[in-house]
């Protein structure tokens, strides 16, 4: 796992197999649309250009337009949700 800084935004991000896997992404509430995460990206977009790319679904929803905007396709959900009530085993 590592973690960058451009300008105000950071991320998260490992590294495996010729894959980059965004982790996370913040920008501050305040700084958002200005263009700050798109220039991370691009940026480690060009530190890694071999790398195939995925952005697992651990990201909010409202990061889907960011995404798309950038050239990113949302593959099938493969992720299940599960619950076990304290006390089962």
């Amino acid at each position: 796992m590592r973690g960058v800084r451009l300008d105000k935004a950071y991320a998260a991000f490992s590294t495996a197999n010729g894959t980059l896997a965004l982790r996370g992404l913040f920008v501050d509430p305040a700084d958002r649309g200005q263009g700050h995460g798109t220039r991370l990206i691009r940026a480690l977009a060009a530190a890694y250009p071999d790398h195939k790319w995925i952005v697992p679904q651990l990201s909010p929803e409202e990061f889907d337009g960011f995404f798309t905007r950038l050239g990113f396709e949302r593959l099938p959900l493969n992720q299940v949700q599960m619950a076990c009530a304290l006390g089962t085993p």
